[in-house]
């Protein structure tokens, strides 16, 4: 393949494409910035080092025909197809960097989280359209810091679909996150993105790595050792049961064994909801709405409030605070009792989590001498004095 010479044109089947920098040298294929002549886009022109055969062609023709950045703008998939070479063309992902260069960089855990919660509903997007992406690596993953970090899957042209007219890419991924169903059992179907992405959601939620990334060989000889995905994931005591039961699955070397997209969408899409930083100990961990006690320091997150020599233990999902002995926390014959409101606040518990709105009382609810505005919940932590009325609650530790 010869290279591309800057300004150079090149004709696709819907525009024409001046080339412009080189953006990489890989392996399989060489990527130049170029832009559409007639409405200036900037675009990205990826050419293969190998010819297509007549099946890829076809399937390169499905993948366009899909169209995936109307479905998604964050799905970079390929918009053209330029004859004279074995080369697509798709959005350029400006003032982007891979996941991997974001990650070695400062930045805040529950970042991460928002950017794994992501790529899990791109990928489900995906899986919905029938397709994967086939090749769902940390250079794949490109994040853009704008009020917030922002995911674009790219790369998109080694996908694969349950479309049988159409063969399956022989790409099974990059380490470490080559599908062993397809190394091994040569099984090209749907799943291989369940594979990649638990190893990612791992790697980013416990900070290390499931399998060696040094070489092909030692990469391969660690999935053979898999051979309880749930005794391996058992040492990480910061998951929920539900969280390894899915992990463990998606892990499979079994490519029907494994979860469906869908399962892990719901379950990881919602992460930034579940993380606890435990009270004691300052450690990770994901709550499930029962979980109360840390996994590491087996010390109790659930929150009580002290009142008039009585202790309330904070444990149903909502508790209900006010003068009417219907309560969950009467405050009728409390002292100052009669400066309560019938219904006056109510506590929303989520597993360890807990916050606090008032009812719309006619004396307000303060949390630290700070009045709460009606209705809108307000977090709660051990130590906040919570007064109702003139009622003062002491907000603690269970069992402190």
């Amino acid at each position: 393949m010869s290279e591309l010479a800057l300004g150079e044109k090149r004709y696709g089947r819907g525009g024409t494409y001046r080339i412009g920098n080189l953006l990489n040298d890989g392996a399989q294929a060489v990527l130049y910035a170029a832009w559409e002549e007639r409405n200036g886009e900037r675009c990205v022109v990826k050419v293969f080092r190998r010819p297509w055969t007549h099946e890829e062609d076809f399937r390169m023709e499905h993948l366009v025909g899909l169209m995936l950045p109307n479905h998604d703008e964050h799905l970079v998939g390929p918009g053209d197809i330029v004859d004279s070479l074995p080369a697509t063309v798709s959005p350029l992902v400006e003032n982007a960097e891979t996941l991997a260069e974001f990650l070695e960089k400062d930045h805040e855990f529950r970042d991460e989280l928002k950017i794994l919660a992501q790529i899990v509903v791109l990928c489900s997007k995906l899986d919905a359209l029938g397709i994967e992406h086939g090749d769902l690596s940390w250079d794949n993953i490109l994040i853009k810091r704008h009020h917030g970090p922002t995911v674009f899957l790219v790369d998109l042209e080694s996908y694969n679909t349950d479309d049988p007219r159409i063969a399956p890419s022989n790409i099974s991924g990059t380490p470490p996150h080559i599908d062993p169903a397809r190394e091994y059992d040569k099984d090209f179907g749907i799943g291989g993105d369940v594979f990649s992405l638990c190893l990612v959601a791992v790697a980013m939620l416990t900070g290390q790595s499931l399998l060696p990334t040094d070489s092909m060989e030692e990469y391969l000889d660690a999935i053979e050792r898999i051979d309880s995905p749930h005794d391996l994931l058992s040492k990480y005591r910061e998951f929920t049961a539900g969280q390894i039961n899915l992990l463990s699955r998606g892990l499979s070397r079994k490519r029907l064994n494994r979860p469906r997209m869908a399962e892990l969408a719901k379950e990881f899409g919602n992460i930034l909801n579940t993380y606890h930083v435990c009270i004691h100990c300052n450690k990770v961990f994901y709550l499930d709405k029962s979980r109360g006690i840390c996994p590491f320091c087996n010390r109790p997150n659930r929150l009580a409030v002290h009142l008039d020599g009585q202790v309330f233990d904070l444990r149903l999902s909502q508790i209900s605070i006010g003068r009417s002995g219907d309560n969950d926390i009467p405050l009728k014959y409390v002292p100052d009792g009669d400066t309560v409101s019938g219904q006056h606040a109510l506590v929303i518990r989520w597993g360890t989590k807990y916050s606090i709105a008032d009812l719309g009382s006619t004396n307000g609810t303060f949390v630290n001498g700070v009045q709460l505005t009606p209705r809108v919940p307000h977090p709660l932590k051990p130590g906040d004095i919570v007064r109702l009325g003139g009622v003062e609650v002491r907000v603690a530790i269970l069992g402190s």
